[in-house]
């Protein structure tokens, strides 16, 4: 009777050991791999600046026939690396707009550091009548009056 007991004992510990295998038996289902793409961070450059700040704006208008004026421009540029390369004109209506357009030189070592310019630019007059002008330097601008029609017959 004793070998009895003892039989039946082991056979249950081993069935309860059998169910508790079957409760941590590891998942054998194929899961699907998750990619996560991170974003792709870029140290940004700070912005260089290649304007021509403009801190002062006369006209000077001479008194001849045909009319002369010319536009007096000074300001700074930001570092040593800038430099104005051209002067963009144009005309609409009564605005006469100029920009003063910047190149940066690369490959140099840039001093951080004001550098004053002054440009004297020559207003085309040719054809215009008598009256109220407004001259436009990038974003600065200045009204000027024409006396006399500027126009040779």
């Amino acid at each position: 009777m004793k070998y009895i007991l003892l039989t039946i004992t082991l056979l249950w510990i081993s069935s309860c050991s059998q169910e508790n295998k079957q409760a941590v038996a590891p998942i054998t289902t194929p899961v699907a791999a998750v990619t996560t793409q991170l974003p792709v961070v870029t140290r940004k450059e700070p912005e260089e600046d290649n304007t021509a700040h403009i801190e002062q704006l006369n006209i000077l208008t001479y008194n001849s026939f045909p009319v002369k004026s010319n536009i007096m421009v000074k300001g700074y540029l930001a570092n040593n690396c800038v430099s104005i390369s051209d002067i963009m004109e144009s005309r609409q209506d009564s605005e006469l707009q100029f920009e003063l357009v910047t190149t940066r030189q690369a490959g140099h070592n840039c001093i951080k550091k004001k550098q004053n310019f002054e440009e004297i630019i020559p207003i085309n007059t040719k054809g215009l009548k008598a009256g109220f002008y407004t001259v436009k330097v990038n974003d600065v601008a200045k009204s000027f009056e024409v006396i006399v029609d500027n126009i040779i017959k």
